[in-house]
């Protein structure tokens, strides 16, 4: 797993955090989409945080890629939770019909 400039990945104990920063587009989703894949596969993992307190901005690819963790179940039981999304993120799902 090979960290991008604006994705930082933290695991302690059983929570996994994936901080993003700055504009989370296509370029940096693909790479965000395997650290949380690789993160909740692990046996010990019992919560997964997407930290989006520092995002700008994201394209739709990294919309799709977070709509999908969050309402996606997942086989090992861990928790996944969104922190930090801004106003204008929000709006941006929402209008793409996402409720994230």
């Amino acid at each position: 797993m090979t960290p991008v400039k604006n994705v930082i990945f933290r695991k302690s104990g059983g929570k996994c955090t994936i901080t993003a920063s700055g504009v989370l587009d296509i370029f940096e989703a693909q790479h965000f989409l395997q650290a949380a894949q690789k993160l909740v596969s692990q046996p010990k993992a019992t919560q997964l945080v997407l930290d989006m307190t520092a995002v700008e901005r994201m394209d739709i690819t990294a919309l799709q890629i977070i709509h999908g963790l969050l309402t996606a179940s997942t086989s090992s039981g861990t928790r996944i939770e969104m922190v930090g999304l801004s106003e204008s993120c929000a709006k941006t799902a929402a209008l793409i019909g996402f409720d994230i």
